[in-house]
């Protein structure tokens, strides 16, 4: 198992310098993608900055064992904070439905409300960890995402949309399902420790 160092002097490093760079960079992405759409230089650099760091602060941190607590929160809110603000962009465009964008929020604060009730009974022992389905989660939502904004004409293709929605849905309901159980598991096993 990984270390995860502690010191309160360690959460400046580069991964985690990595990874607030992406987190201030969508924003600037998302105006960008309102102004110009996707295929445009500025909207396109600032995609390929994100999507280089989000690969390098994770790269960066196992070669050099600098994962942190901090990191290991960081790291996730980043994807999330993205795939938050181009699905309400979105939303907003009527270009995906708002019930999938309200499902992603949900799935998030449902998730964050259990880890934090877990930590108040625990003292704060528990960090958030990547789950392999969350990760395939997080990568076919983007997928779908980027398609929709490649082709807006799938949305006049309704049965393609329909079923492309239906499975994405599919896989925020059971990944969540998946960090429930998982959750719900490590509390257990720590409470017993704590008696």
């Amino acid at each position: 198992m990984t270390n995860v160092t502690h010191s309160r002097t360690d959460w400046l490093n580069a991964p985690n310098l990595l990874t607030i760079f992406r987190i201030i960079m969508t924003l600037p992405f998302c105006l960008c993608l309102i102004r110009y759409g996707l295929i445009a230089v500025q909207t396109m650099t600032l995609l390929i900055l994100i999507a280089l760091t989000d690969f390098l602060d994770g790269y960066i941190a196992r070669l050099n064992h600098q994962e942190t607590r901090l990191g290991k929160f960081l790291d996730p809110f980043a994807d999330f904070l993205l795939l938050f603000c181009v699905m309400l962009t979105l939303s907003l465009n009527q270009l995906l439905p708002l019930w999938l964008f309200v499902l992603y929020l949900l799935r998030a604060v449902l998730l964050s409300a259990q880890l934090y009730y877990y930590n108040r009974q625990l003292g704060n022992k528990m960090a958030f960890q990547s789950r392999m389905l969350g990760k395939i989660c997080f990568i076919s939502i983007a997928a779908y995402l980027f398609m929709l904004l490649l082709a807006e004409e799938i949305n006049q293709q309704l049965l393609v949309n329909h079923v492309l929605m239906s499975l994405v849905s599919l896989l925020m309901i059971t990944s969540w399902l998946d960090y429930l159980i998982n959750y719900h598991r490590q509390y257990r096993a720590l409470i017993q420790v704590k008696q």
